[in-house]
């Protein structure tokens, strides 16, 4: 390569570097990842830092009015049961009680189990 010393591509490759571009371009055809797209895998400390899916948590709180559920007020549909804090949030549940468990997982509660009938 007439022309081109080794402090020039040494120099070159620095600002390249400095500018953003990565070493993978003088990797070879699979960047080096044993034909993983090094895009799509991820390292183990890459993998280990990422979040990880929220936990569901348990009812607490009324889907309609946000308040202190009452344990011996609730609606059982479809296997799950669903907690309220007063009769007038009963009878809405009532009415559209999917409207309600579909809210209370959208919030990452988990609505519990039916207990099963003896």
């Amino acid at each position: 390569m007439k022309g081109y010393s080794g402090w020039r591509v040494g120099a070159t490759m620095f600002v390249l570097l400095a500018l953003g571009a990565t070493a993978r371009a003088a990797a070879p055809c699979c960047g080096g990842m044993g034909g993983r797209n090094a895009e799509t895998a991820p390292s183990p400390a890459q993998a280990a830092l990422r979040p990880s899916a929220p936990e569901a948590k348990p009812q607490t709180h009324c889907p309609v009015m946000n308040a202190p559920i009452n344990r011996n007020l609730y609606v059982d549909h479809n296997g799950k049961r669903i907690y309220v804090c007063c009769q007038g949030c009963l009878s809405r549940v009532r009415a559209e009680p999917e409207k309600y468990i579909r809210l209370l997982e959208e919030m990452g509660v988990e609505p519990e189990k039916t207990p099963p009938q003896n």
